[in-house]
C-alpha cells in the first residue's frame, strides 16, 4: 500500500483488538483535554492525539502498538516555516510499556505537559519542503493549517 503499512487480515485484527482495549482511555483523555484523535494514520498501528502547541506549531502524542502487544508513546512537536521550506521538530519515544500503563500511570498527561514545556530552541530543522509546499499552498493557506488543531485544555 502506498504511504502506509500493508497488514495481513490477522495482523490488522490484532491491532484493532489492541485499540479496542486502550481506545476508551485515549478517547476519555482526548475529550478531557480537547485533543483531536487521528486513528491509524497511513495504516500505522497507532492513534494520535493532536493539538496546537501554545508556542506555535502542532504537538502530537502517538500511542503505538508494538509487535510484542505492548505500547510505546511518541511525543512530537513541529513548527513549519513556509518561506524557508523547513520543518522544525522534536520527538521523543518511551520504552515499550504494558498497555495497562495508560490506566495505572499519568503517562499521557505527563507527555502532554512535557511537549508543552519544550522550547523553540530545542527544535531541529529539516529542510527541503519549499517546492512541495509552494506548489500545493499559498503562504496564507499554509498558515491556516495549524488552526485545525485545538488548543489543549486542563481541568
Amino acid at each position: 500500500m502506498p504511504n502506509g503499512n500493508d497488514w495481513t487480515r490477522e495482523e490488522w485484527g490484532a491491532i484493532e483488538q489492541f485499540f479496542a482495549r486502550v481506545g476508551p482511555v485515549l478517547s476519555r483523555f482526548a475529550a478531557a483535554h480537547g485533543l483531536k484523535i487521528e486513528k491509524y494514520y497511513h495504516n500505522a498501528p497507532s492513534w494520535s492525539l493532536l493539538f496546537r502547541h501554545t508556542s506555535g506549531g502542532v504537538g502530537r502524542i502517538d500511542v503505538e502498538r508494538t509487535p510484542a502487544e505492548q505500547l510505546r508513546i511518541w511525543a512530537t512537536w513541529w513548527m513549519d516555516d513556509y518561506g524557508e521550506g523547513a520543518r522544525f521538530f522534536k520527538t521523543e519515544k518511551s520504552a515499550e510499556l504494558p498497555a495497562s500503563t495508560l490506566e495505572d500511570a499519568p503517562v499521557l498527561i505527563d507527555t502532554l505537559r512535557m511537549i508543552l514545556g519544550w522550547r523553540k530552541d530545542e527544535l531541529t530543522p529539516r529542510r527541503g519542503y519549499k517546492a512541495t509546499w509552494h506548489k500545493h499552498w499559498t503562504e496564507e493557506g499554509f498558515g491556516q493549517l495549524d488552526r485545525k488543531y485545538p488548543i489543549p485544555t486542563f481541568e
